[in-house]
């Protein structure tokens, strides 16, 4: 539940996006949604217009007209929403705007559209309206299909295959270790770390929703590898025996390796490669 001074915050929120005559919904969404919030959480907000966002123009000068203290980023297109971030009663709120019609037709893809980012349609799963008179959220979280078996297959796949590219770019690593070349080893490890959790949550037929403690989501999956959580931190984290580049590499490989083998246990014949030497 919120608390005294968050509900304040999201009662100015209202009134102050109520100032625009495309706003026909205001939800909270993000860890405050979800009722995982800390101390270091802002607050997410999704705006839904009728049509067209406000030009960036338009939605500063109304912001600024009706308390907004603060503007740290603005106007940055993400292609499904524009994300605004401001200060409002010395409370980080992150404006996302929605064009209803284009999100619907987003979502009315995702049958077909397997490639897509999925926080999208995790993320208005999430939301709680605070300002929907024709219950607009509802709709729209009824346009979100189930997560299907389908799309399952292809997304482990297709991040399967992202990991063995970048597998392949770390090999020469295991020779010439000696270089410590961070950048290289950082860089590709972060993508391998990304990819294994697109395929977990694939794995589990989840919408991807939420980059808030994931790891820790992870470990309450069902079809995961053992000890997850405590296995990907050490890699995130060069600790241990994975300070040493080739150990978290064999370690990576082995993760995947069991990912691989729990997908094609539940997909038979699905083709996914099951050699991570």
């Amino acid at each position: 539940m919120p608390e005294p001074g968050d509900k304040a915050i999201l009662n100015k929120i209202v009134e102050v996006f109520n100032h625009f005559n495309e706003v026909i919904g205001v939800g909270l969404s993000g860890s405050r949604a979800r009722d995982d919030a800390d101390e270091c959480s802002d607050f997410d907000f999704v705006i839904l217009a009728e049509q067209e966002v406000p030009c960036a123009q338009r939605r500063k000068a109304v912001c600024e007209n009706y308390g907004v203290e603060e503007f740290p980023y603005f106007d940055v297109d993400h292609g499904t929403c524009i994300d605004d971030s401001i200060v409002i009663k010395g409370a980080r709120c992150e404006i996302i705007w929605m064009n209803v019609p284009f999100v619907t037709s987003y979502l009315r893809s995702l049958e077909s559209n397997f490639g897509c980012d999925e926080f999208l349609p995790g993320g208005l799963l999430n939301t709680v309206p605070l300002f929907d008179p024709e219950h607009v959220i509802a709709t729209l979280k009824s346009e979100v299909p189930p997560y299907s078996e389908e799309r399952a297959v292809y997304r482990i796949k297709q991040h399967l295959g992202h990991a063995h590219f970048h597998m392949y770019v770390l090999r020469w690593l295991e020779t010439a270790a000696f270089r410590k070349d961070y950048f290289c080893f950082f860089r590709h490890a972060r993508d391998l770390v990304e990819d294994f959790i697109t395929c977990s949550f694939a794995l589990n037929r989840l919408w991807f929703s939420a980059e808030k403690r994931v790891i820790e989501i992870l470990s309450s999956l069902d079809l995961m590898p053992g000890n997850v959580t405590e296995r990907l931190n050490s890699i995130i984290m060069h600790t241990g025996e994975n300070s040493d580049l080739n150990h978290c590499l064999m370690n990576m490989k082995g993760l995947f390796r069991e990912i691989a083998a729990i997908a094609d246990n539940e997909h038979p014949d699905s083709g996914f490669p099951l050699r991570w030497e």
